[in-house]
């Protein structure tokens, strides 16, 4: 069901072993569809993708769907974001986007 989601998930544990899971020294990804949030992240439908949280050694981007319709994105971060992460935090949402590409989204239900 969650074939892409599952791929990207695999693959930024593997290259993002150490810490996996701690924003604060590692990264971890927090995910959700078109009708809510869950605590296993990857359990739901990812045509309904709507958002993930990329927390990265205490810095935050999001990737949102913001255009349900067109699939228009929106990439925030609720802070600055460090120098010496920049370049590891944009490897991070390149692995993301290569993964979400992929998916052939739904507007709703």
């Amino acid at each position: 069901m969650n074939e892409n989601i599952n791929n990207m998930i695999e693959e930024l544990k593997e290259k993002y072993p150490k810490k996996w899971g701690d924003p604060t020294k590692g990264l971890m990804v927090s995910i959700s569809d078109t009708t809510s949030a869950f605590e296993n992240e990857y359990d739901f439908e990812e045509t309904l993708f709507y958002s993930i949280w990329i927390m990265y050694k205490r810095n935050a981007v999001a990737i949102n769907r913001e255009d349900l319709i067109q699939n228009h994105f929106r990439i925030t971060t609720d802070d600055y974001i460090r120098l010496e992460d920049l370049e590891e935090l944009t490897k991070i949402v390149n692995i993301v986007a290569k993964h979400l590409v992929k998916i052939n989204f739904k507007t709703h239900l």
